[in-house]
């Protein structure tokens, strides 16, 4: 070996040396003991160690991160003796499209930082403060009618509600959204309810035919009674507008009761009249009784108003008419109805319902 290899060598040695002594020295000043102070969830705390990393620190004081807290430095920043550290927790914030995270301690400022329109405010979110910088708010309820809420910087949205004097049920939609330099508060009211209707059922008529009554002749024997129809509809609005209209159920929750009417089908049979004139006897027969009757009651006048409280042409009172099953006045009806009704009467009565000139016709 030459001279000036040697010195070449001895050279490169030395260098060697110095670069890690160098090393070494760094090292030590990056991982020398510090105090450090962490603010994390309303608590400050100081810790002192070997740390050389922000989250080197965190770790030793078992503050943990979430993925959406901010930390200040970042976690990867070097630290030097005296450094604070500061974690900013994120909460979790309601939209129309999803959900946003936000470290802002006002939703005014939560707008500003998401970006998003407006934040859906949940019964957990309503105490967190309108803006920290006051201003005013405007409360609008189904985009109707604002009102101007001026605010404080802890005014929060249930407060603006308040002095708005709005009542907001469970299934009300409330949302913040910007409104140019002011925040709005937008109420939007839903209702869900069945409805029902109800409407009547008419009832039947049945018509019975009777052999042992006479033609002509009408019982009731049983009143109708209606029944009635139930439906019941579901109803959701929202904001006033329905949304949701739909029949859930249609259904008879009373049956009607029929009219029932026996009707005569028994022939009446020939009548055949013995008259007595005077004070003798005297026979009359072959003609028709109810002609000669109507002919000594009325004059054979069907709408004969005596003025005394008689109709018609068997001169029936009105309370005689409806209890054979006439309606109206007696002498508004036919001639046919009349006969009808007066012919019922004397089935139900006998002759004496027309006491002078039956014996008169010496029908009794």
């Amino acid at each position: 070996m030459s001279i000036t290899s040697n010195r070449l060598y001895v050279g490169l040695a030395a260098g060697v040396v110095i670069v890690a002594v160098s090393g070494t020295a760094a090292y030590g000043v990056i991982r020398e003991h510090k105090e450090i102070t962490v603010s994390s969830d309303g608590t400050v705390l100081a810790i002192s160690g070997f740390y050389t990393t922000v989250e080197d620190a965190l770790d030793a004081a078992e503050v943990e991160v979430g993925e959406h807290d901010e930390v200040q430095p970042a976690l990867k920043e070097l630290l030097e003796s005296g450094d604070s550290i500061t974690v900013r927790r994120a909460q979790p914030f309601s939209t129309a499209d999803g959900e946003v995270w936000s470290v802002e301690d006002d939703l005014a400022s939560v707008l500003a930082d998401t970006g998003v329109a407006s934040l859906t405010i949940a019964e957990n979110r309503d105490s967190i403060p309108l803006d920290s910088d006051g201003n005013s708010v405007q409360v609008v309820v189904d985009k109707a009618d604002p009102q101007e809420i001026e605010l404080d910087e802890d005014t929060t949205v249930a407060d603006a509600l308040d002095a708005a004097k709005i009542e907001v049920s469970p299934l009300d939609m409330v949302a913040v959204s910007a409104a140019g330099n002011d925040l709005a508060v937008e109420v939007t009211t839903q209702k869900r309810w069945i409805e029902e209707t109800k409407s009547e059922v008419p009832f039947a008529e049945e018509r019975q035919e009777d052999p042992e009554l006479y033609e002509g002749t009408e019982e009731v024997i049983q009143e109708g009674v209606a029944g009635e129809r139930t439906i019941k509809t579901y109803r959701h609005l929202v904001g006033g507008e329905v949304v949701v209209e739909t029949q859930i159920s249609d259904e008879i929750t009373r049956q009607p009761v029929a009219h029932i009417v026996r009707v005569g089908t028994k022939e009446r049979p020939a009548e055949t009249v013995q008259a007595s004139t005077g004070g003798g006897g005297g026979s009359y027969s072959g003609g028709d009784p109810w002609a000669a009757l109507a002919q000594c009651e009325s004059g054979g006048n069907p709408s004969a108003n005596t003025g005394n409280g008689f109709y018609g042409m068997y001169q029936f009172t009105q309370q005689t008419w409806e209890s054979v099953g006439g309606s109206g006045l007696p002498s508004d009806a036919s001639a046919e109805e009349q006969t009808a009704r007066a012919q019922a009467l004397q089935e139900r009565s006998g002759w004496g319902q027309w006491p002078g000139c039956t014996s008169a016709m010496g029908l009794r």
